[in-house]
């Protein structure tokens, strides 16, 4: 009974998967060059765009993935000098790591197309340095008694994580820096 139950799924399988239709060949190299296009476009952006920062309003998961990182709708207060605010809704590809970061009110760090303020590009290798340097200055200012201070030290660093300053992997590489300090 087992061989033709699993036989019968397979077929059931099958039958499910054709009513969904596949892309041609034409199709999917066409899907491959405007992903292409959308990495050189970001890589342009980020080398040439003009520094910012940008608060986040909402966050909606587009269902797509690249390279199994969630493509986000992310709506954005985006500042930069010389400018007023002003608001704009992107899609980008999100790393895994980064996803803590992206909760409504944080703050980021981001580059602005000069020639199409609504092309907007997290900068997610500046965020690393400004959470490290916001982090290292934090551990500073505490003077040297709080400085000394574990727990206060630790209480600190989760705020920083809670602002959405620190990714996860950050906080987790202080918190172990603070524990060996012990």
């Amino acid at each position: 009974m087992g061989l033709f139950k699993g036989m019968k799924d397979l077929k059931d399988i099958n039958d499910m998967s054709k009513q969904y239709k596949r892309p041609s060949m034409l199709e999917g190299l066409a899907q491959a060059k405007d992903a292409m296009a959308g990495i050189q476009e970001t890589q342009r952006v980020t080398a040439t765009g003009v520094p910012g920062t940008a608060r986040v309003l909402g966050v909606t998961d587009t269902g797509a993935t690249v390279n199994d990182h969630p493509v986000c709708e992310v709506q954005l207060e985006v500042s930069v000098p010389g400018q007023g605010p002003y608001t704009t809704t992107i899609s980008q590809t999100i790393p895994r790591m980064q996803i803590p970061m992206l909760q409504p009110g944080a703050t980021l760090v981001v580059k602005v197309d000069p020639a199409d303020r609504d092309t907007v590009v997290m900068d997610w290798q500046a965020q690393s340095e400004q959470s490290m340097a916001l982090a290292g200055q934090a551990m500073q200012q505490g003077g040297a008694t709080s400085a000394q201070d574990p727990v206060a030290r630790l209480e600190r660093l989760q705020a920083l994580k809670d602002k959405g300053l620190l990714s996860e992997a950050e906080f987790e590489a202080q918190k172990q820096r603070i524990l060996g300090d012990i």
